[in-house]
Parts: structure tokens; C-alpha cells; sequence
């Protein structure tokens, strides 16, 4: 059995990519699979992954850049893990020191970091562009050493590719369930996610009062952009649910005549879009239409699979039309949202990606040649 350590600075223990979809994976198929996390809640071991913590759970970036790496680094050497498969781009001088150690090591790019540095409200705009720079030497140099780089999409693997790594697209497509075709009353557009400027809010609100429709949300949502959607003067028209559990998400969706999308055009989707963000695949998984910003990918999926309607992020009148048509038009809706279930169901799920991520692993195995060893287990 290889014994294979992910290792977060960042993101929390249940994490949709990490924990629910890669480690499970892993786990059910046949490696010892541990995920090292910062956090102050305690190892424990779930469905087969035994999670470890190091006990601290950064307050600010600069707790988590100088005082949990130091923590991760001696957790995971006391892993001993064949493979070490990391997440946060802070740890790739880390991945480097355990790759010097003879560990194999593979970098997961949930996104393209040197061009979402461009997008951070933290960092001054004057030096965005210089620590993107730097940033990308740095990158380069550590995945030009380690064993593997994974992307999410298309335009990622091209600059991964050119680099000349071995590089591997996993995308990150929603877990494969199944999903009863029910009779359902419809009530309004829906958003269920972060309740942040980059999902177009404001957007939506400025118009409600022209569709006649309610804009339910459920989610995580930042306190003082929150505060300032519930002074806009058709707030009115919006159900706000909070946060609810995952498995009541689906159902809510279901609920809805169309899952609105609209993802602000940041420097981090590149020129095309994303298939990292999983919106317009949730929405597909629960069988209602999509509006969404019209990325050149997303527009070429929700075209081809006729379940939407792709808008102009900047032409309010667009993303009326689109409201007007999908609840003046009940049967063309409903078909748009059974072409994008089944599309999901075919197609846009996390079932068709296992095997990329197992081939990878395959793959690296085959060419360390590794040779059994006896090992106590370190925890």
C-alpha cells in the first residue's frame, strides 16, 4: 500500500477538491492516505483519509506564512509518505525540500496564481505586477524540479505545458450522485455560494424590479458587502436562506427556474473562463437552466448542450431577456435543464476525472520504482 500525504497551508479539512474528491478517491482506491491541514481541531480519521492537524490555525497571512509552514514541514516528514501531493502555491519552496529528500512531489494549481495575484485587494496595485512576476520565476523553477503539476482547465495547461512539467488536467467537476427527475414548483433564480462582489450581485438586484421574479440566496456571505446588498432598493426581492447544509443545497436548487452565474471577468480565468469554479456544473447536476457570464468556454459548453443562456456581464438588458425567456417559456426551460443534467450525468461529473488523477499516481509510481518498505505507522 503507498502511503500518499496532501498537504493544505489553507484550506479547511473537509475541503470539496481536496478531502471530498482527491482523498476519497485515493483512499478507495487501495493507498494509505493522509492529508496534513492547519487547523486547531485534532487528527481523526474519516472514511478511510486520516486527517492531521498541527494544531495551529493561522489568524492572518502572516501567521500562515511564517509560523505553520515551519509546523506542516515537520508533520509531513513525520508522515513518511511515498508520494506528497500539495495544494497552496505558498508551499512550493516546501515541495521543492521534500522533493530533495528523495520524496516524489506533485503541485495541484487549483487556479493560475501568477494572474490571480493581479486580483488581490491585499496586495497595492503598484506591486501586483512585480510579485506576479517574481511569483512566476519562482513557480517555474520548483515545477521544472518536482514530479507532476495538475491544472483545472484548458488555458492552464497550456502555460503548464509550457514549462515543459509533466502536467495532468483534473478538473473539478461536482461528485457524481444520483438525482430523481421530480415534480417540483418553481420559485425565482437561485445563487447558492459565496455571497461576494465576484458572483455579480449588485448586478442582479439593479434589475429585479424589471423580471418580476424573487433572487434566492443561500451561502457564505462577506458581513459589509451583505450589509450593503440589504440597503439596495430591491433587496425587497431577494429570499436570503444563510448558510445551509450541503445536502439541502441540491434541493433548493432544484426549487428554482435558473441558477444565475454571473462570475465578474477577473485576470484569474484567463481570457476564456474556468472549468476550476463549479457553478454552472451544479446547476446542470440539479436540472435547472443557467445564465451565466459568456466566457468563450462556458459559452461553447452551454451552447452545445442547449442548458442556458450565456449573457453580456455589462448589458443589463441581456441578462433581462434571459430572465423574461426562461419564465415565459416553461417547456423550452425544462428541456434546457434535463440537456444539462444529462450532460452532467454523461459528461461533467467528478466520476470521468478519477481516472486522470489515478493514472497520474499510476504513472509516477511506475517510474520511481518503488521498492516496499516497512514502516511504522506515525500516527
Amino acid at each position: 500500500m503507498k502511503r500518499v500525504c496532501h498537504v493544505t497551508s489553507a484550506h479547511r479539512r473537509y475541503d470539496t477538491r481536496i478531502f471530498q474528491k482527491e482523498c476519497r478517491t485515493l483512499a478507495k482506491e487501495g493507498y494509505e492516505v493522509y492529508l496534513l491541514v492547519n487547523d486547531g481541531n485534532g487528527s481523526e480519521v474519516r472514511e478511510q483519509v486520516k486527517i492531521i492537524s498541527t494544531g495551529f490555525w493561522a489568524q492572518n497571512r502572516k501567521d500562515r506564512f511564517f509560523k505553520s509552514h515551519k509546523k506542516l514541514l515537520e508533520k509531513a516528514l513525520e508522515i513518511n509518505a511515498d508520494i506528497y501531493h500539495f495544494h497552496d502555491p505558498d508551499l512550493l519552496f516546501w515541495g521543492l525540500r521534500l522533493k530533495k529528500k528523495g520524496k516524489t512531489v506533485i503541485f495541484d494549481s487549483h487556479e493560475i496564481v501568477r494572474e490571480d495575484i493581479m486580483d488581490k485587494a491585499y496586495i497595492p496595485k503598484v506591486m501586483r505586477f512585480l510579485i506576479s512576476k517574481v511569483y512566476s520565476v519562482c513557480e517555474e523553477y520548483v515545477l521544472k524540479s518536482i514530479d507532476a503539476v495538475i491544472g483545472v482547465d484548458p488555458y492552464q495547461m497550456r502555460l503548464l505545458n509550457k514549462i515543459g512539467n509533466n502536467a495532468t488536467m483534473i478538473t473539478n467537476y461536482p461528485e457524481c450522485i444520483e438525482v430523481e427527475d421530480r415534480e417540483i414548483t418553481k420559485n425565482g433564480i437561485c445563487f447558492a455560494g459565496a455571497i461576494c462582489s465576484l458572483w455579480s450581485h449588485e448586478k442582479i438586484l439593479n434589475i429585479l424590479d424589471k423580471t418580476d421574479v424573487k433572487y434566492r440566496l443561500c451561502g457564505v456571505a462577506e458581513d459589509l458587502y451583505l450589509e450593503n446588498l440589504k440597503k439596495h432598493r430591491n433587496w425587497k426581492y431577494v429570499d436570503y436562506k444563510g448558510v445551509m447544509d450541503h445536502e439541502d443545497v441540491l434541493g433548493f436548487l432544484e426549487e428554482s427556474i435558473a441558477g444565475m452565474a454571473l462570475l465578474g471577468r477577473i485576470h484569474n480565468l484567463g481570457p476564456e473562463g474556468t472549468l476550476g469554479n463549479t457553478k454552472i456544473f451544479e446547476y446542470m447536476r440539479a436540472g435547472i437552466p443557467i445564465i451565466a457570464t459568456d466566457f468563450p468556454l462556458w459559452k461553447r459548453i452551454i451552447n452545445k448542450y442547449k442548458c442556458g443562456i450565456c449573457v453580456d456581464l455589462d448589458k443589463e438588458e441581456e441578462i433581462i431577456e434571459a430572465i423574461h425567456f426562461i419564465c415565459n417559456n416553461p417547456v423550452e426551460a425544462r428541456k434546457m435543464g434535463e440537456n444539462g443534467r444529462q450532460a452532467y450525468m454523461e459528461k461533467f461529473n467528478w466520476d470521468t476525472q478519477i481516472p486522470a488523477l489515478v493514472g497520474l499516481y499510476k504513472k509516477l509510481e511506475n517510474h520511481k520504482g518503488y521498492k516496499k518498505q516497512n514502516r511504522a505507522r506515525p500516527y
